[in-house]
Parts: structure tokens; C-alpha cells; sequence
């Protein structure tokens, strides 16, 4: 017991505390640290985030996006899901969108420790294994599929993350009670207006594991029709999520649109990251080996697996644990990496692209299912031998050791922003001041100079500044990508653009490379052609030249130049 003002606080309730405050100020003071940059729009984040914000933004202010490669049709409006809802609701309470979709980490965190702490309680009957199970499922883990847990930007993904143990305390808590199966499904297949790529291979391996949990009182076949009826009302929950996207998917494959084409676009587009869509079995075999190769996660692994072999023998209290614990892995892995797999040759086979090519990335939830299955080990291990105390220890050693995993590119998100932070303290900044960033000056600039709605087309820029500006682009990489799910024959044309593009740049003349650049954004019908700083250094210096291709610049300065191409 600890005394505060001479009240006697559980030492439990202090540890729950100090894990907490420490959560809470890394998350805080990285959403105070990060939206110091964004003056309006200016968003420094991945391309989710920012596929997510342009879709809010073109929502909440219709009409907004005309001429948009992507966000002009409303099939470009293609995120179906409660992060676009979100931030098309609440962008206008906050000073940009972007803050708004930063302020999400806050109650995402919330919600993400508190779910693994109450699942960790309800498993291991203390407090003190909540704490552990929190701590633990917070770090943040790479696989050459996806990242589990804490990621400083809120994401669709981060946000089902932080439901899941949710999920699975219900499961945990009616496993028993057949009758409450198809609710807790239905409300788990509802969950896809959260992330439509995870539920759907989540609730079926969730969904295989029931099979270890049929009462001894009840007979094969009304136990197969309750599982017919889950399966059923998994289903009614999901499909109003899933069924635009869909649509959408099989809409844009019946389009007229050669094969080969497609494929090569694909391939294009995508680069590196193609054998993550298109080669789920070298996926599969790039997790068993990035898992087998990470010390923290292979004592992750081999004490959940012990556990659930000593389960099976009956070693460690219910068989059926052992068993369902086999059946959710196998599951998974079979729906996420077997299923994509299959489909691949069938579609290979009928010269289509890939439906399911996302379904791989559901394999990063195996290690949820390690920690869980190991923490459940080591409680029990505890328990049976009268050692409590010293599985508490063990615990918190796999929970150190699973950190030890748990970088993501080269740092600890929530330590190296608290660092970051508690720099703006000691300047005596309760929140982080502004730093000073030339590319804000060059954004505001261009804001006031190109009108609401103008259509901009910008050589060397990424599709992160059309989220800056609040523009239509009328074309980008980022944009030909996105039509994978919305046009199949649009992705093989802006595929076709590209190419173009790129033939243009082999030019060693670099003002005829931004002349053959400029023809392709006026067929495209750019009103605002911006130039980026790498090219903006190579031709400054011959401003005539310039002129004489677009006429007086509207803007420039060290980082690029703005010039008008058409009728605004």
C-alpha cells in the first residue's frame, strides 16, 4: 500500500497509474508536437491518412474537388468507413482536418490500453496482468505485411486494433453461452464501418474457434445450424459496410481493360510492395521468418505454443482452450494466406486482377494471438505450481522482451516524441511552439494565389499537396493507384500517363522535360502548373527560358514556383 495525503491507495491501482500517465503523455505530447506543423492542411503523414483527409474534405465541402483525378467522381469517395465519417464531421472543430485526424490518437490510446487491460484483468484475475498485457500489446511491431499497434497517426486499421480486445473479452466471457453468439458476431461484423479489410478474416477465424467450444449437451447438427446461424448474422452485420466497396471492386474489373495491361500498371504502381499483393505465399513465409528471427517474438511464440500443446494434453486446465486457441491460428492463416493464394490462380487463370490482394496484410494478427496465448501460459503455469508472483515476473520479462520487438522505424514512437516534448518544456512551451518551416511560407502563398477549385498540376510534388492546399490535382501516382479499387481502365490510362511522364524526364534538356510535362497537364486540364523545388534548382537560373514556356511566374521562391497555364 502506498499513503497520498494519508489515504492508503492498493499498490495495483498506482502501478495502473504510472502506466497510464506515461501512455497518455507520449500520445499527448506527440499530437502537441506534430500539430505544430500544420497550418491549415499541411499534413507530414502517410498516404492513408492523407487518401483518408482528401475524402473527408471533399465531402464536407461538395463540389470542392471538380476536375480531381480521383475525388471529381463521386466513386472516388470510396472509404466507406468511420475514419472518413469522423473527420468529415469534426473537421470543421478543429483549425484543419488534419488536426482533427491527429486528435484521434488521443481516444484511440484510450481505447487500445484500457480494452487489453480489461482483458488482461478478466484473464489472469489481477490487475497487475492488465498491466502487462496493456504495456505489451502497446509496442509497436513490424512485419513485412503490416505493423501491429501504437502508431503515431490514427489509421483505420489502429482503430480496429484498439476494439479488438473488446471483441475478444466478449468472446472470453459468453465462449459458454451459445445463445450470445450470434449477437456478439453481428456486432463484430458491424465493426467494418471501422476497417473493412480486417473484420471480415477476423470474424472468420474467430469463427473456426467456436468449433472447440460446442456444449457437452448438445448434439453435432443443432450445433452446426448454430454455427450456420453466427456465420449468417456475422454476415448481416458486415455487408452493409463492405457492400460499396464491393460493388466497387467488381464494377471497376468488368470494365474493358486488357490484362496484361492492368498487371503491368499494377506492378508499376506498386513496386516493392507487389509480392505483398500478389505472392501470398512468399508473404506467409516472410512472416513465419521475420517472426523466427526476432528474438522477443520467438519466446513469444514458443511459450504460447507450449502452452497450448500442455492445454491439448490437459495439462493446463480446459482442452477446448488448447484447441480453439489452434483453430483461430489456423484460421487466420488459412483466410488471410491461403484464400488470397487460391484466388490468385484462379484469377491468373481468368486474366483477372486479384479481389482479395489486401487479405495477406491480416496475417500481422497472429501476434495478438502469441502474446495472449503466452500471457495465458505463464498465468496458469503460475497457478498450477503455486507461483503467482513468479509468473507475474515471467510476465513481465515476455513483456520486455516483446518491447524489445517492438521498433518500428529505428524508434519507439512513444518514448522519442516524449523526448521531443519534454525539449519544448524545458524552453518553457507548454505546448510545442511552431517551428520554422519554409514549406508552410511556400503553401500559404500558393493558397492565396490560386483560386477555390482551381486546378493544379504539380511536377515534382506528392499527393500530399493536394490535402495542403485544398486543390484539385488533376493528376498524381497517389491518385492513379487509388483507381485499383474505383477503375481499373482509369489506373491502366494514368499507368499510360505516367510512362508518358517519364519518357519526358529522360529528356537531359531539363526545360523540355518541363515543356513535355506541361503539354500532358494541359490535355489533363490544369489551370496551375507548380513546380518542386528539385526541379524549380535546376532552371531558376534561367528564368527567360521560363518565361517563355509559361509567361511571368504568379510565385516562386527557394522551393519552387507557381505559374498559370489556363483560363482560371
Amino acid at each position: 500500500m502506498s499513503r497520498f495525503y494519508g489515504i492508503a491507495i492498493p499498490m495495483k491501482i498506482v502501478l495502473i497509474g504510472i502506466v497510464w500517465v506515461f501512455f497518455f503523455l507520449a500520445v499527448i505530447s506527440g499530437y502537441l508536437v506534430n500539430v505544430r506543423n500544420l497550418p491549415g492542411d499541411s499534413y507530414k503523414g502517410y498516404s492513408d491518412a492523407l487518401t483518408h483527409i482528401a475524402q473527408a474534405m471533399a465531402m464536407a465541402h461538395p463540389g470542392s474537388f471538380a476536375g480531381d483525378y480521383t475525388l471529381s467522381d463521386s466513386k472516388g469517395h470510396f472509404f466507406n468507413n468511420f475514419l472518413v465519417f469522423y473527420l468529415e464531421t469534426m473537421g470543421s472543430f478543429f483549425p484543419s482536418f488534419s488536426h482533427a485526424h491527429f486528435f484521434l490518437g488521443v481516444p484511440m490510446t484510450f481505447f487500445h490500453l484500457s480494452g487489453f487491460y480489461l482483458l488482461g484483468r478478466i484473464l489472469g484475475g489481477r490487475a497487475e496482468w492488465g498491466i502487462l498485457l496493456s504495456f505489451a500489446s502497446f509496442a509497436t511491431i513490424n512485419l513485412p505485411v503490416e505493423y501491429w499497434a501504437f502508431h503515431l497517426y490514427p489509421r483505420s486499421l489502429g482503430l480496429f486494433t484498439a476494439l479488438l480486445p473488446f471483441f475478444l473479452l466478449l468472446f472470453v466471457r459468453f465462449i459458454h453461452q451459445p445463445a450470445r453468439w450470434p449477437w456478439l458476431f453481428m456486432l463484430l461484423g458491424a465493426s467494418s464501418f471501422v476497417h473493412q479489410i480486417s473484420v471480415p478474416f477476423v470474424g472468420f477465424a474467430l469463427w473456426c474457434s467456436l468449433f472447440a467450444f460446442r456444449p457437452p449437451n448438445w448434439r453435432w447438427i443443432p450445433f452446426l445450424g448454430m454455427l450456420t446461424l453466427v456465420g449468417l448474422a456475422f454476415l448481416a452485420g458486415m455487408i452493409p459496410f463492405e457492400i460499396k466497396i464491393i460493388m466497387d471492386s467488381m464494377a471497376s474489373g468488368e470494365e474493358a481493360v486488357n490484362y496484361q495491361d492492368a498487371m503491368a500498371a499494377f506492378t508499376f504502381l506498386y513496386g516493392k510492395n507487389v509480392p505483398v499483393y500478389l505472392q501470398p505465399w512468399g508473404v506467409i513465409k516472410q512472416t513465419v521468418l521475420a517472426i523466427l528471427t526476432t528474438p522477443g517474438l520467438i519466446v513469444t511464440l514458443l511459450i504460447g505454443m507450449a502452452g497450448v500443446i500442455a492445454n491439448l494434453l490437459g495439462y493446463l486446465g480446459e482442452r477446448r482452450f488448447g484447441v480453439g486457441m489452434v483453430l483461430l491460428s489456423l484460421g487466420l492463416v488459412f483466410v488471410s494466406g491461403a484464400v488470397p493464394l487460391a484466388e490468385r490462380y484462379w484469377m491468373d487463370m481468368h486474366e483477372k486482377l486479384p479481389v482479395l490482394k489486401d487479405g495477406p496484410r491480416n496475417l500481422v494478427y497472429l501476434l495478438p494471438i502469441m502474446l495472449v496465448s503466452a500471457f495465458v501460459t505463464i498465468h496458469r503455469l503460475g497457478e498450477r505450481y503455486t507461483r503467482p508472483h513468479l509468473a507475474l515476473l515471467v510476465a513481465a520479462l515476455l513483456t520486455g522482451a516483446w518491447w524489445s520487438a517492438g521498433i518500428h522505424q529505428g524508434q519507439i514512437y512513444p518514448i522519442a516524441n516524449m523526448g521531443e516534448y519534454t525539449q519544448c518544456l524545458k524552453e518553457l512551451h507548454l505546448v510545442c511552439l511552431p517551428r520554422e518551416d519554409n514549406e508552410i511560407d511556400f503553401v500559404k502563398a500558393l493558397q492565396q494565389r490560386i483560386p477555390y477549385k482551381g486546378r493544379i498540376f504539380a511536377y515534382g510534388h506528392t499527393y500530399r499537396l493536394k490535402v495542403m492546399l485544398h486543390r484539385p490535382m488533376v493528376f498524381s501516382k497517389k491518385d492513379v493507384q487509388l483507381q485499383y479499387y474505383i477503375s481499373k481502365k482509369k489506373m491502366v490510362e494514368g499507368f499510360r500517363l505516367l510512362q508518358r511522364i517519364q519518357l519526358v524526364e529522360n529528356n537531359p534538356d531539363p526545360f523540355q522535360q518541363i515543356a513535355g510535362v506541361k503539354q500532358i497537364a494541359t490535355e489533363l486540364g490544369a489551370e496551375y502548373f507548380i513546380i518542386s523545388r528539385h526541379v524549380w534548382d535546376r532552371v531558376q537560373n534561367h528564368q527567360d527560358k521560363l518565361n517563355a514556356l509559361f509567361g511571368e511566374p504568379l510565385y516562386h521562391d527557394n522551393l519552387g514556383a507557381l505559374y498559370r497555364i489556363g483560363a482560371s
